[in-house]
């Protein structure tokens, strides 16, 4: 678990055992992160309204329904990421398969970096906290799902209908590693 990870449980927890609301512990955080010199992801996710899954699932299965903390974390990270350099997918594959230890928060950020090469063209997330998912999340929620299930053959009809053909094995290898870390 990273450190944002880490200073977010603990800040769950704390919340859960005094009673505090989250704009408390998020104005905590903040102080927290300015004290230290850093930004901090956490108290951005605790300001942010945090959805598990929407109450009357609006028009969401509920297998689907399920991955709404991953997507969560995605859409954090795809904000996060959005001034970002791009990063090549071979890259990106090559550095996740050179790393023995490598978290879900950075090869999740590797997809979301890459995601737009893979299928030549915008993707788009909604802000983090929001009920309704995009096209591009619903197709990226069910390609996770089938990878976590090892649905091979769902796996590679989701991908053939999105990703170029010459990045189906770089980014099917990304897939897999996040689906693996989810679990």
């Amino acid at each position: 678990m990273d450190l944002h990870a880490q200073e977010f449980s603990y800040y769950i927890s704390q919340a859960n055992v005094a009673g505090a609301s989250r704009r408390d512990l998020a104005k905590c955080s903040l102080a927290y992160a300015k004290v230290k010199g850093r930004p901090s992801v956490s108290a951005v996710m605790l300001a942010t309204p945090f959805v598990e899954a929407p109450a009357d699932h609006s028009g969401v299965s509920r297998d689907l329904a399920l991955f709404f903390p991953l997507l969560n974390r995605l859409r954090f990270l795809a904000q996060k990421c959005r001034a970002d350099a791009r990063l090549d997918l071979t890259e990106a594959c090559s550095a996740i398969h050179a790393e023995r230890s490598t978290s879900l928060d950075r090869i999740a950020e590797s997809m979301i970096r890459v995601i737009s090469q893979a299928v030549e063209g915008h993707v788009v997330f909604l802000a983090p906290g929001s009920p309704h998912m995009t096209f591009d999340e619903e197709w990226l929620v069910r390609l996770l799902d089938r990878a976590t299930a090892k649905d091979t053959v769902s796996v590679e009809f989701l991908l053939r209908r999105r990703v170029a053909p010459r990045h189906h094995h770089a980014f099917r290898s990304i897939v897999r590693a996040v689906a693996a870390l989810n679990r």
